[in-house]
C-alpha cells in the first residue's frame, strides 16, 4: 500500500485496547434503588450474572458518583466464576487506569481469562495487546493469531484489522488482495471504518486482482462459518 493510504488506515482502525472496547448499553441503564439492594443481595450470594451487572452500574453511573474500585471488585466476583465479559471489562479497567494504576500485566491477564471463556471481545484485545506489546511482549504473529480466533465468532473489529496487517506485511506477507478479503468481510459484518479501508486498498488493485479479493472474502467466511 502506498504511505498516505497506510497512515490513513492507521488513523481510523489502531490504537489503543481501550478505544475498541465496546459499551453494553443495557448496563447504563440505572434501576430503582429497591432494586439495586436485590441486585446487591443477589451479588453477594454469589449470582454471576448479578456481580456483572452490579459491576456495571458502579462503572457506569455518572461521573462523580462512579466507582471503579467497587466496579473491578464485582467484575473480579463474576470473572472467577467464568463471566466472559466480566473479565473483558475488568482487563480494560486495568489497561486503561480507572481507579487503578493502570496495569497492562494486569489486563493482559483479565484478557486471557476472557478469552480462555469464549469472549470474541477478549480475543480481541488479547489480539491488540500481543500487536503494541501491553503485558506480553510485543509479536505480531500472535496478534494475528489471535485476530483470527476472534474473526472466527464474527468479531468485524478482528477482520478490520486482519485487513490492515496484510496491507501493511505485519505478521504475514504483505497481500493488498487478502487485506482488501478482509476488509469486505469486516463490512459485511458492520465496521463502518472497514469500507473506507476497503475502498482505499482497492484502489491498490487490478481489476482482475479486485475480482479475486471478492471471491478470496467470500472463500473465508465459508471456511470461517461465516455469512460473508
Amino acid at each position: 500500500m502506498k504511505l498516505n493510504h497506510i497512515l490513513t488506515l492507521f488513523a481510523l482502525s489502531l490504537g489503543t485496547v481501550s478505544s475498541h472496547a465496546d459499551i453494553d448499553i443495557s448496563r447504563l441503564l440505572i434501576p430503582p434503588k429497591n432494586e439495586i439492594r436485590q441486585l446487591l443481595d443477589k451479588a453477594q450470594g454469589g449470582d454471576v450474572n448479578a456481580q456483572y451487572r452490579l459491576a456495571g452500574l458502579y462503572e457506569s453511573t455518572p461521573e462523580k458518583e462512579r466507582d471503579y474500585q467497587q466496579a473491578a471488585y464485582w467484575y473480579q466476583q463474576a470473572a472467577e466464576q467464568g463471566h466472559p465479559e466480566a473479565a473483558e471489562n475488568l482487563g480494560l479497567i486495568y489497561n486503561e487506569g480507572r481507579g487503578h494504576q493502570r496495569d497492562f500485566n494486569e489486563a493482559f491477564k483479565w484478557f486471557t481469562l476472557a478469552s480462555e471463556n469464549g469472549s470474541a471481545r477478549g480475543k480481541y484485545s488479547l489480539a491488540l495487546a500481543h500487536y503494541y506489546g501491553q503485558g506480553t511482549p510485543r509479536d505480531f504473529t500472535l496478534a494475528i493469531h489471535w485476530y483470527r480466533e476472534s474473526a472466527a465468532m464474527g468479531y468485524a473489529r478482528a477482520m478490520n484489522n486482519l485487513g490492515i496487517m496484510h496491507g501493511l506485511g505485519e505478521g504475514v506477507l504483505q497481500n493488498d488482495i487478502e487485506a482488501y478479503a478482509w476488509f469486505e468481510l469486516a463490512v459485511s459484518h458492520g465496521n463502518s471504518n472497514a469500507a473506507k479501508n476497503r475502498d482505499l486498498t482497492a484502489l491498490e488493485l487490478s481489476p482482475q486482482e479486485l475480482e479475486q479479493a471478492k471471491v478470496l472474502s467470500q472463500d473465508i467466511a465459508k471456511h470461517l462459518g461465516l455469512g460473508g
